[in-house]
């Protein structure tokens, strides 16, 4: 019980973690273009 709780208090977080890997890669993308 406790772990689900944990895991939708996470949930946004990695939700902003993956767009900023995304935004991360597609500048590296640009530069080596």
């Amino acid at each position: 019980m406790v772990q689900q709780a944990f895991c939708n208090f996470l949930f946004p977080f990695k939700f902003l973690f993956a767009l900023y890997i995304q935004d991360w890669s597609q500048e590296n993308d640009q530069k080596e273009g």
